[in-house]
């Protein structure tokens, strides 16, 4: 986290995504990208404290939850409308979830 004190007066607070000697890339809390250089830059403060709270859990929640976690693989994959009315090819579903025995199609280079 840094908090920026700007030329200009305004302040912008978030996370430094990347910076040079030259410029920085901040996302602020609002979620915007500031990209500033440095001779806008009035003053800088870097925060040691973590924004994540430490987490209060038993041994036992804990475990259930780094066990949960470890078997999250992502995002759910739908087919879209448009894959759906291109037709011919491997079936979507297929692809997702193929039948035992069977492999997964691969692209060729």
């Amino acid at each position: 986290m840094v908090s920026v004190r700007l030329r200009d007066g305004r302040s912008i607070r978030g996370l430094a995504k990347n910076e040079s000697n030259f410029d920085l890339q901040l996302q602020g809390l609002d979620g915007r990208l500031y990209l500033l250089r440095r001779d806008e830059i009035a003053g800088e403060e870097r925060e040691q404290k973590s924004l994540m709270p430490p987490v209060e859990a038993s041994q036992q929640e804990m475990r259930n939850l780094l066990s949960y976690l470890s078997r999250l693989t992502g995002t759910e994959a739908k087919p879209s409308e448009a894959s759906e009315q291109l037709g011919g090819g491997v079936p979507f579903a297929d692809l997702v979830d193929p039948k035992r025995g069977e492999c997964r199609p691969t692209m060729a280079a």
